[in-house]
């Protein structure tokens, strides 16, 4: 039997997914491989959006991480939306050693489903949150709480 294409696997799971949570729920975040500081990431919702960014990309260029978003996330009192950040070095030998330190980080606003295209709602990274008005007004001078 053919495989399926990592495009049409896709489709499976989108289908899947939204049959599961409804379309308000079923988002998606798209991460280039090649990214770092919140820049090219974009979160989207409909199968034919997605897959029509996807194919957009010039041939040849870098892979993208697509991921289902947390459709009902912990969120910090007032309704942000927080990750926390852990290292693990993982060995030749498969062992895994977790760092003993790690970063918490905060959005400045409410999440809301209603706009995905808010990046101070949806993404913690600090360079995106640092260029919002309300940065560092919840916890002490900036989003990044090191533990």
């Amino acid at each position: 039997k053919p495989e399926l294409s990592e495009l049409d696997a896709f489709a499976t799971c989108h289908a899947a997914r939204e049959a599961d949570t409804g379309v308000v729920h079923n988002a998606w975040i798209l991460k280039p491989s090649d990214g770092g500081k919140g820049e090219g990431i974009v979160i989207m919702r409909g199968l034919d959006a997605i897959l029509d960014f996807l194919r957009s990309q010039p041939e040849g260029s870098i892979s993208w991480v697509v991921q289902a978003y947390i459709e009902r996330p912990l969120l910090l009192p007032g309704g942000r939306k927080f990750d926390m950040r852990c290292w693990v070095l993982l060995g030749h030998d498969y062992r895994m050693f977790l760092y003993s330190e790690g970063v918490f980080r905060t959005c400045s606003v409410p999440l809301s489903f209603g706009d995905l295209d808010d990046r101070f709602a949806h993404l913690s990274n600090h360079c995106v949150q640092a260029a919002h008005a309300d940065f560092g007004a919840h916890e002490s001078a900036t989003n990044e709480l090191f533990y």
